[in-house]
């Protein structure tokens, strides 16, 4: 890849990160606040940011995953982060079964085992962020986890 598209690439690796770490804080907001006096809009707000997240997760993985995506980009540039590039992509797997448990969740659990589920799906995601910026930094030098 030249620069310029390499470029473009870590923009729109930096903008789904973004994207991403905004409807994580949607949900943590969500999930935190007081349930009141009426539990189900409680369960509505969690929802709404849990389909939030749902949504801004798979527009980072569309957009890494994709032929000519951004982890075949690492790979065709550092061969040596293949091995890498495969645990994010399955790391995908398992995270999207989460989140799509915790939009069902939402809907019929209880606060506190919403809670809890959502505790869960912010700690993997945080830490597959973090591994995605360690990722980025060992292919191209570029800390894009700096503006977190």
């Amino acid at each position: 890849m030249d620069d310029d598209g390499r470029a473009d690439s870590l923009r729109n690796v930096r903008t789904r990160r973004e994207e991403l770490r905004t409807a994580m804080i949607g949900l943590e907001q969500a999930v935190t606040a007081p349930g009141g006096t009426d539990p189900a809009a409680w369960s509505r707000r969690a929802g709404a940011a849990a389909d939030s997240l749902q949504v801004a997760f798979d527009k980072h993985v569309e957009a890494t995953e994709r032929p000519d995506g951004f982890l075949d980009s690492v790979v065709a540039d550092a061969p040596r982060l293949a091995h890498a590039c495969d645990q994010l992509r399955d790391e995908h797997i398992e995270l999207a079964k989460q989140l799509a448990a915790l939009g069902d969740a939402a809907q019929t659990a209880s606060r506190e085992a919403v809670l809890a589920d959502a505790i869960e799906v912010l700690s993997a995601l945080t830490r597959h962020r973090h591994r995605g910026a360690d990722l980025v930094y060992e292919a191209y030098s570029v800390d894009i986890a700096a503006s977190d």
